[in-house]
């Protein structure tokens, strides 16, 4: 295990404590679980990838573990944070980072094969009290021509149990606003809000808040079946939503001419 790794693990259990103390995203929810969001950005050539995913789950005493999977490039950087911000861009828009600077607990840098491939792993400390902890991770990629681009977002929630039970989120996504007629984050780029990258059914309760006024906003499944309607004089919403494997949840504005403005969001997993 190299040294960023290391520091990382050790800042954990420092992690855990202080957001005891503080109130952070701390949740006694006892299931280890990874979750994929939003979508990968930045200078990605048409039809490419940049795809990162968790493995092994997060279990308290055992060893985490994330893939990522970027063809073309050559050096990938993963951050770890105990937070997110809305979308911010370092270098240039459309490339995105969505982890929180000031939370940042390292990064871990993360050498890619011929083929783009990579992984990395994580001790977890077997200390219980790191159960219900909220991490969020995500990758930049270097290309040899200079190309840099950004993973998608995966949390990571540390638990006791892998599969049952259930995983509770305690970041607020957003705030974001929506522009008339647009699927989160663009129509160009469409980014889910919820990935289901299993392949079994999972029950996910997204918990929004939004402004007055505006259009109507929907969660809608990748083939664009309704699954919720958020009406403009709802501004607060919850609803849990039954996702089958490998399916995807988008969140969008129908209105043409109005836009959604201060939208956020959590989520749990069961």
């Amino acid at each position: 295990m190299n040294a960023e790794a290391n520091t990382v693990r050790s800042l954990l259990r420092t992690t855990c404590l202080v957001g005891l103390a503080i109130g952070s995203a701390v949740a006694q929810d006892a299931r280890a679980a990874h979750e994929p969001m939003f979508g990968a950005s930045g200078g990605i050539p048409p039809g490419g990838v940049v795809r990162l995913d968790g493995g092994m789950p997060p279990i308290v005493g055992g060893t985490a573990s994330w893939g990522l999977m970027a063809p073309g490039f050559t050096f990938g950087i993963t951050g770890i944070s105990t937070n997110v911000w809305p979308a911010w861009h370092p270098f240039a828009d459309p490339l995105a980072l969505y982890l929180d600077p000031l939370a940042l607990l390292g990064t871990m840098p993360l050498p890619l094969s011929p083929l783009g491939l990579g992984s990395m792993t994580l001790p977890i400390p077997p200390d219980p009290a790191l159960t219900g902890l909220d991490l969020a991770l995500q990758a930049l990629v270097l290309a040899p021509t200079g190309q840099v681009a950004a993973s998608n977002l995966v949390v990571t929630n540390i638990g006791v149990t892998a599969g049952t039970g259930e995983a509770v989120f305690g970041f607020d996504f957003g705030p974001y606003s929506i522009p008339p007629a647009t699927t989160w984050p663009s129509n160009q780029a469409p980014g889910p809000i919820v990935e289901n990258a299993s392949p079994v059914p999972k029950n996910y309760t997204v918990s929004m808040t939004r402004a007055p006024g505006g259009g109507a906003l929907v969660i809608k499944d990748q083939a664009g079946v309704v699954k919720a309607t958020i009406q403009p004089n709802q501004t607060s919403f919850s609803m849990t939503i039954p996702v089958p494997g490998t399916g995807k949840l988008f969140l969008a504005n129908t209105s043409g001419n109005a836009p959604v403005n201060n939208v956020t969001w959590d989520l749990r997993v069961n």
